[in-house]
């Protein structure tokens, strides 16, 4: 049963690594994860960190921490849209 809950974890957190990456590309035009964690305008704006990222202990704070690195760039992007929008 821990097994099984353990592979689901890694294919949720695995769909929301890839949302990710795909936000960051298209809305913040990030063309490398790695850049999210490194570049002075986005490297501090949340407490999601590149090991956060890169981990493959798949725990229910991990899959918390997603979630809300996730829902922090939808907001983030929808607020921005018209921004997005002129280039």
């Amino acid at each position: 049963m821990q097994e099984q809950k353990r592979l689901n974890m890694s294919r949720f957190i695995g769909q929301l690594r890839n949302e990710l990456m795909e936000i960051w590309r298209s809305q913040i035009f990030l063309e490398k994860p790695e850049m999210r964690f490194s570049h002075p305008n986005y490297a501090t704006v949340t407490a999601f960190t590149e090991a956060d990222f890169d981990s493959d202990l798949y725990t229910e704070e991990l899959l918390e921490k997603f979630e809300k690195e996730l829902e922090f760039w939808k907001q983030f992007s929808e607020k921005n849209r018209h921004l997005v929008d002129l280039v």
